[in-house]
C-alpha cells in the first residue's frame, strides 16, 4: 500500500507511515515479491511491529533468492523495530506478513563508503 496510508498504534506509539505499508489480509498471509535485477551491495530497510489492535500475533518473513534471511513475530519484540538487512548481491526479494503485523517504510539502498 502506498496511497491514503493508514495510522495504527504498536505499543502505545502511534505509527505514520510515510512511503508504504505491508500487511496481511485478513486471515491470509500475504505475499510480495520484487524482481531486482542482480543488485550488488545493497541494503534492506523497513520498520516492524504487531498492531495493537486486534490479534496480538503475527510475523515477517524475509526471503532473498529463495533463502529466508529473516524471520520477525510476536515473540521477537512487541515495540516498533527499525529493520537493516545488507546483501552482497541480490536478485529477488519476498516479503511475507502473516496476521497483525505491519512492516512499513521498506526500501533498498545502495551501500555507500564513506570516501565515495
Amino acid at each position: 500500500m502506498t496511497g491514503n496510508l493508514p495510522t495504527f498504534t504498536v505499543a502505545g506509539k502511534r505509527i505514520e507511515p510515510e512511503f508504504n505499508l505491508y500487511s496481511s489480509d485478513g486471515d491470509k498471509d500475504k505475499k510480495y515479491t520484487y524482481i531486482l535485477g542482480n543488485k550488488i551491495d545493497v541494503k534492506f530497510y523497513s520498520y516492524y511491529g504487531i498492531q495493537d489492535n486486534g490479534d496480538s500475533k503475527g510475523e515477517v518473513t524475509v526471503m532473498a533468492d529463495g533463502n529466508r534471511v529473516a524471520q520477525y513475530n510476536d515473540e521477537y519484540s512487541k515495540e516498533a523495530e527499525p529493520l537493516e538487512i545488507p546483501f552482497d548481491k541480490i536478485n529477488e526479494i519476498t516479503i511475507i506478513v502473516s496476521g497483525n503485523a505491519k512492516l512499513w517504510d521498506v526500501g533498498i539502498t545502495e551501500m555507500k563508503h564513506w570516501w565515495e
